[in-house]
């Protein structure tokens, strides 16, 4: 290395002799060392600086576990790009891990993450929510520290705040200064995290420790709902659409059967029977109150929003229903009637289609298409879509197009998957087809909501129990993904079924797929695999 007046620079070179017709192999590591980090004007520090003493060690170290690393890598993507994914989904699910660039992790243990670059609010609860599975299922401590910021800073009143910094369009914020609106999915998706990790991961730690926090989170969205039933005047994360300016709206209400549901499987594990029947009775008349209010009969589809005395709007909106998808995903079942639902799915197709994905609300105005708000495409709704069709029975081609459609658009037709916005450009817009707003944004993540479509998996490790109910014919082969354990579940042929884990551990005393369960308990580590006919 040198100095000169422009700075520091500095040159790697190696040298090999390479005979005609051979091969040859080169390594050179590139190794840095930053363990200063600045938030404003304060040290915080990067937590990898704990575990190395400078860049020449961290390329030791990189020298000695090459081999290893590459393995790993390997491994990481082997469920992906071995499995029957169709390919624009791998390649997409892959590089959606680029997400990963705007987390902080400091040398505290805090780990932090901005909305998107364009808006720094640090970790909200409803935004993280979206981009969440591959997080808890690589990263499960990072979504276990950011549970436990979010619990300690709840409200008097139970309602999580939707954020630990309000930073959005304007000044960064001072982390941890949890702020925010009042909002539907927030301390809904708070009570959904606490089981998500119980079921698929067996911490009872996160259960007990979160328990009282998240019952009085489901509490909240109780006296939310105590007049009729259902949350009134409540934000979403589709703020732009101004949801909370009516009385209700099928977003808002869904995520309360969400948080309602996942209470009460928890009160049960808590064995806090009282409130288990609380949750359910509540839930059930939820579930009447979206009949009474937001059903449109005529039509066939849930309204996106009603007044009370109001007459029937009939506007429809793409992604109503995606409390569902994370229902599902944590296998609390179908939160309201199937038949109904499958109905909603083709209104949503029917009226709300575009070239680039689900445009995000139609029939609110007269003109057509509705003005940018309701005249765009929301990355969410279009593999959400697939994802509760797949669900509800549809065959995976057709399921598919939807989200391929979204997806595939940012894979081929922008070709920027690195950079995918929340929100593209709708029909007859100067921006029509492009991303409109919100850079490095995380909503297209609910993608990874597909693997657990596809397989039909359904995890819950407190009883022991892994079930996969693939939407695929034999042969197949799908990602098994569950936090710190990654594999893939396969059937060579008819009535044969392999569970392979390629990453992290796993222990089962029940292990069954398509109906067909292992004679026996399962305990695999990495490398590991169980074969068996039915």
């Amino acid at each position: 290395s040198s100095s000169s007046s422009s700075g520091a620079m500095g040159a790697l070179a190696a040298t090999t002799i390479i005979p005609a017709g051979a091969r040859g192999e080169v390594t050179l590591i590139w190794a840095w060392f930053f363990p200063h980090r600045d938030y404003l004007g304060v040290n915080l520090g990067n937590n990898y600086a704990l575990r190395f003493a400078d860049s020449k060690a961290v390329a030791q170290h990189m020298a000695l576990q090459l081999s290893a690393t590459v393995a790993s890598a390997g491994q990481l993507h082997t469920p992906f790009f071995q499995s029957s994914l169709p390919t624009w989904l791998q390649d997409s699910l892959v590089n959606s891990l680029s997400h990963i660039r705007s987390a902080m992790w400091f040398r505290d243990g805090r780990w932090r993450q901005w909305e998107a670059y364009d808006c720094v609010n640090v970790d909200s609860v409803h935004n993280d929510g979206e981009r969440h599975i591959p997080y808890i299922s690589f990263f499960p401590n990072a979504t276990r520290n950011k549970v436990q910021a979010w619990g300690k800073y709840q409200l008097p009143n139970g309602m999580i705040q939707e954020q630990l910094g309000s930073g959005c369009e304007a000044a960064v914020p001072q982390l941890d200064d949890a702020s925010g609106r009042v909002m539907s999915d927030v301390s809904s998706m708070f009570v959904t995290y606490v089981l998500e990790l119980f079921r698929w991961a067996n911490d009872t730690t996160t259960l007990q420790q979160q328990y009282e926090v998240a019952k009085r989170a489901a509490l909240w969205q109780l006296q939310a709902s105590e007049k009729y039933g259902l949350p009134t005047g409540l934000q979403t994360t589709y703020d732009i659409l101004g949801l909370n300016k009516y009385d209700f709206s099928t977003y808002s209400s869904v995520f309360t059967l969400l948080a309602l549901r996942a209470a009460e499987q928890l009160a049960d594990a808590m064995h806090d029977t009282q409130f288990a029947a609380q949750c359910r009775t509540a839930a059930d008349r939820a579930v009447q109150a979206m009949d009474l209010y937001l059903w449109n009969s005529t039509t066939s589809y849930y309204n996106a929003y009603a007044n009370v005395g109001g007459s029937q709007p009939g506007a429809v909106m793409a992604d109503s229903l995606y409390a569902q998808v994370l229902a599902y995903s944590v296998g609390l079942g179908s939160l309201l009637d199937e038949n109904k639902m499958r109905a909603h799915l083709r209104a949503e197709q029917t009226h709300n289609d575009s070239p680039y994905g689900l445009l995000v609300m139609t029939g609110r105005y007269q003109q057509k298409p509705g003005p940018w708000q309701d005249n765009s495409v929301w990355m969410g709704a279009s593999p959400n879509w697939g994802s509760l069709n797949l669900w509800l029975g549809m065959d995976a081609a057709t399921a598919l197009a939807q989200p391929y459609k979204a997806l595939n658009h940012w894979r081929e037709g922008l070709a920027d998957q690195w950079c995918t916005s929340g929100i593209v450009g709708g029909m007859g817009l100067p921006q029509e087809g492009l991303p409109y707003i919100t850079s490095h944004y995380g909503f297209h993540m609910v993608e990874w909501h597909l693997v657990f479509a596809l397989s039909g998996q359904t995890a819950n490790l407190p009883n022991g129990t892994l079930a996969f109910h693939p939407r695929l014919t034999a042969p197949y082969a799908l990602p098994l993904l569950l936090p710190g354990a990654l594999g893939l579940v396969s059937s060579p042929a008819e009535d044969s079924y392999v569970v392979k884990l390629q990453l992290g551990e796993l222990s089962v005393s029940h292990l069954s797929v398509a109906g067909a369960a292992y004679p026996g308990a399962v305990h695999l580590t990495a490398g590991q695999e169980v074969a068996w006919k039915a």
